[in-house]
């Protein structure tokens, strides 16, 4: 073997080393996993055996989400006190009808 074939199958070998330690790694550079927002991981503990045994740990609730909560629970609330429907006609301050989110548009 020459000279130059030896260099690219050790560049070629240790470049595999490389690749394989990090393999095991699963990183989620986007929101969602991927820029299609999939939420696929390839995760292999969870399989047909375990999976009942699988609980809630933590939940994520984003702020907007848990404004609009707020907003729907008062509104519920006013109706329930005989105010009405505050969302017909007229000036209103505070929130709008519009449901929160964690992805911003700009």
């Amino acid at each position: 073997m020459n000279k130059r074939a030896c260099w690219t199958l050790a560049i070629a070998f240790s470049l595999s080393l490389a690749y394989a330690a990090f393999a095991d790694e699963v990183d989620w550079p986007y929101y969602g996993a991927d820029q299609g927002g999939t939420r696929y991981t390839p995760a292999d503990q969870i399989n047909r055996d375990n999976f009942d045994q699988l609980r809630v740990i933590w939940r994520y609730r984003p702020r907007d989400q848990q404004i609009y909560e707020t907003a729907r629970a008062n509104r519920s609330r006013d109706r329930d006190r005989g105010r009405g429907d505050r969302r017909r006609g007229g000036f209103r301050l505070g929130f709008s009808n519009n449901r929160g989110t964690p992805l911003a548009v700009n």
